[in-house]
């Protein structure tokens, strides 16, 4: 089974309908169908959308996130901060210039051994440099997960 793992862009690009969200409609069109793959999303990439969410669209927006979020009605597997998780990420923050909630969402896409679907130029340079697996929602012909 394919496992990628979402992080706050690909979640707001979507929501906000930006030119990328068709591929991340079709993972979770895919995720739905229950097609061989699986989503994931740390928690604190959740706490990330919900944050931008409060800032740019008010608490009810964001509120509505959180509850649709907790109650499943979006395709994607919400992952905690495990101790172990928390470790590992802050070494990555440590070892790369990249936002503390991005070096979850690149621990995760690297222990799930999954694509990371972005498009945040931080994570793709990492991309670049062999770190983590990316589906780059900024090239308009990629494909998730093919």
């Amino acid at each position: 089974m394919k496992q990628a793992v979402l992080d706050a862009y690909a979640i707001l690009a979507w929501m906000q309908q930006e030119p990328c969200a068709p591929v991340v409609s079709n993972l979770f069109a895919q995720a739905e169908q229950e097609e061989n793959i699986e989503l994931f999303l740390s928690c604190i990439n959740a706490g990330e959308v919900y944050y931008r969410l409060y800032k740019t669209a008010g608490s009810r927006a964001a509120n509505d996130f959180k509850e649709a979020l907790l109650q499943h009605k979006f395709p994607l597997i919400l992952v905690t901060a495990s101790n172990t998780r928390v470790w590992r990420a802050s070494g990555l923050k440590g070892q790369y210039r990249i936002s503390y909630a991005d070096a979850f969402a690149i621990e995760l896409a690297i222990d799930k051994g999954g694509q990371l679907v972005t498009g945040d130029p931080e994570i793709l340079a990492l991309a670049a440099q062999g770190v983590v697996d990316t589906c780059d929602l900024t090239s308009t012909g990629d494909q998730a997960t093919e």
